[in-house]
């Protein structure tokens, strides 16, 4: 299992769910007024096995917001080699979150 953290800051931070929804394939979204969770499970021929990803953005208020992104699910046999899948997952959400924080100006912060 691979965590990844990370906090934005800006004005309409509410943008980045709609945004990781369409990104995201073949995702599930619960959200209420101050969380939402986005998962998504798919399968990776190379593991043989199902990668599951879960994004947790917690708002903080209207101009901030916390990321959890956990990738899980994808190691193999005894020693629980994931050949990098877990790891991969969370860098391309981070790469989406990345991406739209540069075009709306929100401050990121990686943890």
């Amino acid at each position: 299992m691979e965590i990844k953290r990370c906090s934005i800051e800006g004005a309409d931070p509410y943008v980045l769910i709609d945004t990781l929804q369409s990104e995201m394939a073949d995702n599930y979204s619960y959200r209420s007024d101050d969380l939402c969770i986005i998962t998504t499970d798919k399968y990776l021929l190379r593991i043989n096995s199902n990668l599951l990803s879960v994004v947790i953005v917690d708002f903080k208020d209207k101009y901030r917001i916390e990321i959890e992104i956990i990738s899980g699910g994808g190691a193999v046999s005894f020693l629980r080699f994931d050949w990098s899948s877990e790891g991969s997952a969370n860098e391309k959400i981070m790469k989406i979150i990345r991406k739209t924080c540069e075009a709306n100006s929100w401050n990121l912060f990686e943890k």
